[in-house]
């Protein structure tokens, strides 16, 4: 997929944006067209590169943060990685430094109140969560869905701010640009590869 994509000085490495790529990819439904799946892979490439861009970000910020992950988490996973190499347990520290810090952004979003899950219910279905009826213990249950959905809603719509924020302060150089300051093969403690 050869790519230069640097971040803050730091070449994101082609396997990186290809792990992405593969992760997209998977979710492509399988009787697409010719010509719906060259459309497809052109911009699953493209969001391959974004998303290793936030993913290398949110480590760097969890870095910045200070957030350490215990070796019993790393061992833990690392009982059910294939590899065992040093790559592997490096690649496991990072992703959980990633997900104590999506977790801490996420955690801090709060509820939404009944009202406001009733007043949306309205306003997008036309329904009426508030009147009694034989199927009150259905609009109970169609309430607390929408809840968690609108909940689920917001701590994504939290994290994208998040993500848009540490994008808004990086320096960010496409793929013809060359001006990289490093070289992907090196790896320095500070600006290890993202999982």
């Amino acid at each position: 997929m050869k790519n230069t994509l640097c971040v803050n000085n730091y070449v994101i490495p082609d396997e990186a944006i290809e792990m992405e790529f593969k992760c997209l990819m998977r979710s492509c439904p399988k009787n697409l067209s010719a010509g719906d799946l060259e459309n497809v892979t052109a911009k699953f490439k493209q969001k391959a590169g974004d998303l290793a861009v936030n993913r290398y970000l949110l480590l760097e910020e969890a870095r910045s943060r200070g957030i350490e992950v215990s070796d019993a988490e790393i061992n833990a996973l690392l009982a059910q990685a294939k590899g065992k190499n040093t790559e592997t347990r490096v690649r496991i520290s990072d992703a959980c430094k990633v997900e104590k810090l999506i977790s801490s952004i996420v955690t801090s979003v709060p509820k939404p109140a009944r009202e406001e899950i009733v007043k949306h219910l309205k306003e997008a279905a036309n329904i009426d969560a508030d009147s009694g009826g034989e199927n009150t213990e259905l609009m109970r249950k169609l309430v607390d869905k929408t809840g968690v959905l609108l909940h689920r809603l917001r701590q994504n719509l939290a994290l994208n701010d998040f993500i848009a924020e540490l994008r808004k302060k990086a320096t960010i150089i496409g793929q013809d640009n060359q001006q990289c300051g490093q070289d992907s093969t090196q790896t320095p403690q500070s600006a290890s590869p993202a999982p």
